[in-house]
């Protein structure tokens, strides 16, 4: 139907003699101008709202069904039911009608509308605005429906609207005031004096809002009927009254509270001055606080900022004391004071010290002290040259070796054997390609600190801590591109290691990540439990053996090891992405998001942590979420993860070039990475470039190939490898290998994802349903597999609701 032809039916079902304008109950509405009369008051109608209004009143106590009214105000355009639940809304405030108590208009849920309230005509002298108000208005004849007294008053107090509105405001304004209060110093009873006076004016604005709603509707109290508008006025009046004692009771309680606490903090004491210790004090617990340094001193920035690391690193071999990690110790203000480290840490002894340093000579100025007394237990003083920092370094362990040995009334250590070199500036080296681990891990940075690793091993070929440094460097360029040059080289380094007849932390570590990547599990275990031997909270080890448990299949024990790390260190961000990685590997989406928050959080210029901050929100199909996620990792740097993640979005859209776009994009950023080649593929498939797909695939399955290199036991990579050897129509080996991977009885979704393709592409059509019915057992996102067009001959998205399998 046309547009003119739609809109000459719609008229005819409006009675002509309303357009005249016509009476609601006690309100005048004249079409001709879209305006509605009440008291003497005019208020605008729109023109979609009056029309609607006018089909209603020409059909007055029908039902109207949504579908009628839709029609009516939009044609036969498909539209959102939310237009019209706009439009009655709009006519609601303008007639002043509450839905839970209607007057005029009546809501049947799932069902449609009905005009209750008496339409009437009017004559001449009511449609002019100077003879308005009059008296002579037929009194109102409006519905006897009961009235909800919880629901609806609550919903229709002005009251209850500001106390949220108020409540909101000042939840924010408390949250700014308490970031910026301490750049002044303003003490914490400051804050609470600010919030002791929005306390207190809370009830004041309830009140003067009460008295401006009286005034708005004074009028009812001169109307002389028993009418239901004023029948309900007066019982809003009294459920108003009582919702402004009950608020200022708790008001008046709270301020009192408030005015003791303020009182207390004034006099220099606080309400828990009585309270034991948030942490129990430890008595063979020792915190090494950071060391101050000279302004003036011209030693290297890299080696202040390792210092305090390097001592706690260096401490953990004595047998005498636990150390507090340098994470946990940072996380306290360095302006705290003696009680307060104890309090907040659980130490009993405290080490800190000062540096200073000129061209000359370099001072070392040490501390022990006990906490409990406040006391100072050991002081000592140490002087070397600038060119020799190992020489001061090697004083200082052995100085505080000793201390600690007198303080526990133990044997000496050895301090020579900590550091494992005798050359200065190789030691100078290792120091900073420490640091350059400690960062964030890019291309950048683990280049950088390579060349500081080979520089140590370069100038002491049997540096121990420099190897182990040089092959988690390694390893950590293969995790990050996937280039198998990088995981040989980690091997040939790592292989020195194990000539070593005493080993440090540092190696164990990466012997035992060398040996998880390539697939010895048990291997890789018993060198964890070797460096949680020398430190039984090395973080690295627990999350390590949490990953292999994972792997091979015992779920509850690994999520039992990530949570004990992160308990151990709740602020370090790499505990909550590796978590974060396992949740999302095991379909657990929402909490997997929940992890990678906490990742951004602490790491604000991690841009992967948005990006798979992103995939957590997309498979848990909070899209709007996932694109701001992505968006901003974008925005910190471009990277392949987000590349690759944004081509699946637009993949599963079916927008199959801006897919290839972006897997393009993300090749060219890690082009050793076969997952990124079989994205790709699979774009330009379903795009029709047919051509560069069966290219793709064949790059994709030469680089899983060399992957299985480095781990033959990886199921995921021989998922894929099967995977695209079917895709390049080679079924005989992609089918042997899905039966393969069947009878490992693996958990994870993704690889049944996989050979369901595999089957599908081989023409295994049964096969490739229970394949996939394993993956959505397992957490395989629902909705994501019905927008999946690989999956279009098993699943369309009406089957999978149809079956229930779709939430």
């Amino acid at each position: 139907m046309e547009y003119g032809e739609r809109r000459a039916s719609d008229n005819a079902a409006i009675n002509a003699e309303l357009l005249k304008g016509f009476m609601l109950g006690d309100i005048v509405i004249i079409p001709n101008d879209n305006v509605a009369i009440f008291n003497g008051k005019r208020r605008h109608i729109s023109p979609k709202a009056l029309e609607i209004l006018l089909f209603m009143a020409s059909n007055q106590n029908k039902l109207l069904s949504t579908e009628q009214l839709l029609k009516i105000g939009w044609g036969e355009k498909v539209t959102k039911r939310g237009n019209l639940s706009h439009v009655i809304s709009e006519l609601r405030h303008v007639l002043d009608d509450h839905k839970e108590s209607p007057e005029f208009i009546q809501t049947l849920n799932r069902r449609g509308y009905r005009l209750i309230a008496a339409v009437k005509s009017v004559d001449d002298k009511v449609l002019y605005p100077n003879l308005w108000p009059s008296n002579e208005v037929p009194a109102p004849q409006l519905s006897n429906d009961n009235w909800h007294l919880s629901v609806a008053l609550l919903k229709n107090s002005r009251l209850f609207k500001v106390t949220v509105a108020f409540s909101i405001s000042t939840w924010v304004i408390i949250q700014i005031i308490a970031l910026v209060f301490p750049i002044f110093n303003v003490p914490e009873w400051g804050l609470k004096i600010v919030v002791l006076l929005l306390v207190i004016g809370f009830p004041l604005i309830l009140l003067y809002t009460w008295l401006q709603e009286i005034k708005i509707k004074k009028n009812l109290f001169y109307i002389n009927n028993n009418s239901p508008r004023k029948k309900l006025f007066y019982k809003q009046l009294l459920f108003d009254f009582i919702f402004i004692g009950l608020l200022s009771s708790f008001v008046g309680f709270l301020s009192m509270h408030l005015i003791d606490s303020i009182e207390l903090e004034q006099n220099g004491l606080t309400n828990n001055s009585r309270l034991p210790p948030s942490v129990t004090l430890q008595h063979d617990l020792l915190a090494v606080i950071p060391f101050k340094f000279d302004s003036h001193s011209n030693v290297p920035d890299y080696f202040k900022a390792t210092f305090q690391g390097e001592v706690i690193n260096a401490l953990s071999n004595q047998k005498n004391f636990n150390l507090v990690s340098q994470r946990a110790i940072n996380e306290v203000a360095v302006s705290s004071t003696i009680k307060q480290y104890a309090e907040k840490l659980g130490a009993k002894y405290l080490l800190d010290g000062q540096v200073v340093a000129n061209n000359e000579e370099i001072i070392v100025m040490l501390n022990i002290t006990d906490t409990e007394t406040a006391l100072q237990v050991w002081a000592s003083l140490i002087k070397g040259a600038p060119d020799n920092l190992l020489h001061v370094q090697k004083e200082l362990y052995r100085k505080v070796f000793n201390a600690l040995d007198l303080i526990a009334k133990s044997s000496t250590t050895n301090v020579e054997t900590l550091i494992s070199t005798d050359d200065f500036k190789a030691y100078d080296s290792y120091i900073q390609g420490r640091g350059q681990l400690a960062n964030i891990p890019t291309l950048e940075t683990t280049a950088a600190a390579e060349i500081h690793f080979l520089n140590a091993l370069e100038l002491d070929p049997n540096f121990s801590l420099a190897n182990a440094g040089l092959c988690q460097t390694y390893l950590e360029q293969y995790a990050l591109s996937k280039n198998i040059a990088s995981f040989q080289s980690a091997k040939r380094i790592c292989s020195a290691l194990t000539q070593v007849s005493q080993l440090k932390e540092e190696a164990y570590i990466a012997l035992g990540n060398l040996n998880r990547i390539s697939g010895q599990y048990a291997i890789s275990d018993q060198f964890y439990q070797q460096a949680l031997t020398l430190n039984d909270k090395n973080l690295p080890a627990i999350t390590g053996i949490a990953q292999n448990k994972h792997t091979q299949g015992d779920i509850k024990q690994a999520d039992l090891l990530f949570a004990k790390a992160i308990q151990l260190e709740p602020g370090y961000w790499k505990n909550y992405q590796i978590y974060g990685h396992f949740l999302f590997s095991i379909g657990h989406f929402a909490q997997a998001s929940e992890q990678y928050t906490k990742v951004t959080l602490l790491k604000p210029d991690f841009e992967k942590g948005f990006s798979n901050l992103g995939s957590s929100y997309y498979l848990n199909d909070e899209l709007d979420k996932a694109s701001d996620a992505w968006q901003h990792s974008l925005s910190i740097s471009p990277n392949a993860i987000t590349y690759s993640n944004l081509g699946t979005a637009f993949f599963f859209q079916k927008q199959f070039t801006l897919a290839t776009k972006n897997y393009l994009l993300a090749t060219k950023l890690t082009p050793f990475d076969p997952t990124l080649w079989g994205n790709l593929a699979d774009a330009q498939k379903f795009s029709g470039d047919i051509k560069n797909a069966r290219l793709s695939y064949t790059k994709a399955l030469g680089l899983a190939k060399e992957q299985l290199k480095v781990n033959p036991n990886q199921e995921t990579m021989q998922a894929s490898l099967a995977r695209y050897q079917s895709e390049l129509l080679q079924c005989d080996s992609a089918l042997n290998s899905i039966e393969t991977l069947r009878t490992s009885q693996s958990n994870d979704p993704y690889i049944y994802y996989d050979t369901a393709i595999v089957a599908l592409n081989c023409g295994q059509k049964s096969l490739a349903q229970t394949l996939i019915n394993t993956a959505l057992t397992l957490g395989y996102p629902r909705k994501i597999l019905a927008r999946d067009i690989q999956f279009i001959s098993i699943y369309s998205t009406s089957t999978l609701e149809k079956e229930g399998k779709l939430i």
